[in-house]
């Protein structure tokens, strides 16, 4: 469902909030590519806000590096 509201935004400019991605740490990995990929080609328009919970120690982190990275806060 998220993947196909990305797209879907991408393509006509609309905005999409995932909320607690640290709860689908499988998939984050999936969700960095769709980042990227809607990145360059997109409509301008779009907006991905994005929350998760702080992770309570370093060592559980699980949100990519590279959405982090590319995240205005």
């Amino acid at each position: 469902v998220a993947e196909a509201a990305l797209d879907l935004a991408a393509k006509k400019g609309h905005w999409v909030i995932l909320q607690n991605i640290h709860l689908v740490a499988k998939w984050l990995g999936t969700l960095e590519e769709k980042l990227a990929e809607h990145a360059e080609n997109s409509h301008p328009d779009l907006r991905v806000f994005i929350s998760a919970e702080p992770a309570p120690s370093p060592e559980g982190h699980v949100i990519p590096q590279g959405i982090l990275e590319n995240a205005i806060k």
